[in-house]
């Protein structure tokens, strides 16, 4: 159970990150197109959205990892390698996710797709006829917009990087020591335990599949919501 646990934390913390760049961005957009004029001059934030809307590096994990060690040791004396001493408690694990959980948000490209992902979605979306109709009603395209742009962007980011995420986690896991799945394989394997690496990459699969099909089935549903939208 203990691996399962670790595991959802550095999925956990991904999906905030993905979710937290997402709302910065988005902030960053409504700032530029407020002023860029009025709603119909779009020349203005056209430019702008082409001139910043340029994709994040994307950065391996074993290029990522081991610079993340050396800087947060090295320059601000801080250890990102889990705990392994046994009065270690589940907000110490907590906390120690975030590192893994950053690297891989950057590695899977995750952050360099949200941060252009919510640029199209904000710029495509407050072009739309109910913006236009909310704006002459003094409410600000902003607030119009903003949970159908949050949620298309973290949607359609996350599904498109699961893969990257999931096919990154092993490497990760084992560079921070990270007592999840991805771990469990790779001990499996250095010790050659062909049964400990089946059950937990078997494990691993279902973790997959499981995040793929809500992930989807959310999809579809907000998609099918926003259809009526014009």
């Amino acid at each position: 159970m203990a691996p399962l646990l670790t595991t959802a934390m550095i999925i956990g913390w991904w999906l905030l990150m993905v979710v937290a760049l997402a709302i910065f961005r988005f902030f960053l957009c409504s700032r530029a197109s407020d002023s860029s004029g009025p709603l119909g001059n779009l020349e203005g934030y056209s430019a702008h959205s082409a001139l910043k809307a340029k994709p994040l590096p994307i950065l391996p994990v074993l290029l990522l990892g081991p610079l993340a060690l050396m800087f947060a040791f090295g320059i601000l004396g801080v250890n990102l390698l889990f705990p392994v001493h046994m009065t270690a408690t589940l907000l110490d694990l907590w906390f120690a996710s975030i590192a893994p959980a950053l690297v891989l948000f950057i590695a899977s490209g995750a952050a360099s797709r949200i941060w252009t992902e919510t640029d199209a979605n904000y710029h495509t979306w407050r072009e739309r006829r109910f913006v236009v109709v909310a704006r002459a009603m003094g409410i600000s395209v902003s607030s119009t917009v903003f949970r159908v742009v949050l949620q298309k962007s973290v949607l359609n980011v996350s599904l498109a990087t699961l893969p990257w995420f999931f096919s990154e986690l092993i490497i990760a896991e084992a560079m921070f020591n990270a007592p999840g799945i991805g771990l469990r394989i790779w001990d499996g394997a250095k010790s050659r335990m062909f049964a400990d690496v089946v059950t937990n990459l078997s494990l691993l699969v279902i973790l997959y599949g499981l995040c793929a099909f809500l992930g989807t089935v959310l999809h579809r549903k907000i998609g099918q919501r926003l259809e009526g939208y014009t």
